[in-house]
């Protein structure tokens, strides 16, 4: 019996998804930190490519810990700043949320999707990242 792959990509290119999220992220006051500190769209955006980086090199198994969730926190510019780890992994959640059109979605609970692909994981962190970029605010490190 051949299994069909039923879930879809990480994202969907149609510009409805961007402007979802761009609202959400708004009211989630995504772009401000646990500090109080407003984060630029490229602080978000580095981390996010950090974290690409980090699972290419060291793999990605999210059954053994080598999840996003790991590489997100393994690449945080300071151990003790959590303010773009955490908007970084709203900013999945989000993407995850306007791709499938649900209220709650979870990006470690889809990475770890016995279906799912380093190659969706990956593209789902840069597509976060060139969101983080494009809308995110400016100016900031």
């Amino acid at each position: 019996m051949k299994t069909t792959r039923t879930n879809a990509p990480a994202l969907t290119s149609p510009d409805s998804w961007r402007q979802t999220v761009a609202r959400r992220a708004d009211a989630w006051r995504l772009w401000t930190g646990h500090s109080g500190e407003v984060l630029s769209g490229q602080e978000v955006a580095d981390h996010l490519v950090r974290a690409r980086k980090h699972i290419v090199s060291r793999g990605w198994n999210p059954n053994t810990g080598l999840g996003i969730y790991s590489a997100l926190a393994a690449t945080s510019p300071n151990t003790n700043d959590i303010d773009t780890r955490h908007a970084a992994s709203r900013l999945l959640d989000l993407i995850l949320q306007a791709r499938t059109g649900v209220e709650h979605a979870d990006y470690e609970a889809w990475a770890a999707r016995e279906s799912q692909t380093i190659s969706d994981v990956l593209t789902l962190l840069d597509t976060a990242a060139g969101f983080a970029r494009e809308h995110g605010p400016r100016g900031g490190a």
